[in-house]
């Protein structure tokens, strides 16, 4: 269970941290089955009051888009939850790392498939890596080169910043490594079989 946080760490935090930390409780408290209630938390942190409905409300929201990710097609069809993220349908988790969250999704307005980068909440309390995942975006969608992925568009949909790409089939980075290893390991047992049957047939 996610620990309280103090009315104490109230002051003595920096409010982006501060607010941070209340994001990730209430959070916590959501994923563990609970139903905190905004009008608790301004009462505890009456300083924050008016900061608190869209801190709260995005918390809601980005949990509401994880519990959509973690149906299966079936349940998502008897729930009437399509998996949608804006004009996105989010059809599988293709890596994640410390800048963002990868899908395959389909654009349905154009029947395409695309990768949707979509920042993690964690992040979104900190502006600066906010900043950092537009600017990111900015960026590629202003270079236009064989070698680099065209970005199609950005948004913000249910509290979820995102930029969707053009989506390419291939494998991980991962998975080249893990081919590599196998492949280096392969060599490295065929290299000692082939030492041992010339030891013993020097023997």
């Amino acid at each position: 269970t996610k620990t309280k946080v103090s009315e104490r760490q109230a002051t003595d935090s920096d409010p982006e941290v501060f607010l941070g930390q209340i994001a990730d409780e209430f959070a916590g408290r959501l994923r563990a089955g609970e139903s905190p209630q905004l009008a608790e938390y301004q009462r505890r942190y009456p300083d924050l009051a008016s900061a608190l409905p869209g801190l709260l409300e995005a918390v809601l929201a980005f949990r509401s888009f994880e519990t959509d990710l973690a149906l299966s097609p079936h349940e998502a069809s008897s729930r009437h939850s399509e998996r949608m993220l804006g004009d996105y349908r989010i059809l599988r988790e293709i890596g994640r790392g410390g800048m963002g969250i990868v899908y395959e999704a389909e654009q349905v307005s154009l029947g395409r498939r695309v990768a949707l980068k979509v920042l993690p909440f964690a992040a979104l309390m900190d502006p600066r890596q906010l900043a950092r995942f537009w600017n990111e975006a900015h960026a590629a969608a202003s270079l236009q080169h064989t070698h680099i992925v065209p970005i199609y568009s950005v948004g913000c949909e249910r509290g979820v910043h995102y930029y969707a790409m053009q989506y390419i089939e291939g494998q991980s980075l991962a998975e080249i490594i893990r081919h590599l290893q196998s492949r280096e390991q392969g060599a490295r047992s065929r290299e000692q079989g082939a030492r041992s049957r010339e030891n013993g047939a020097r023997s």
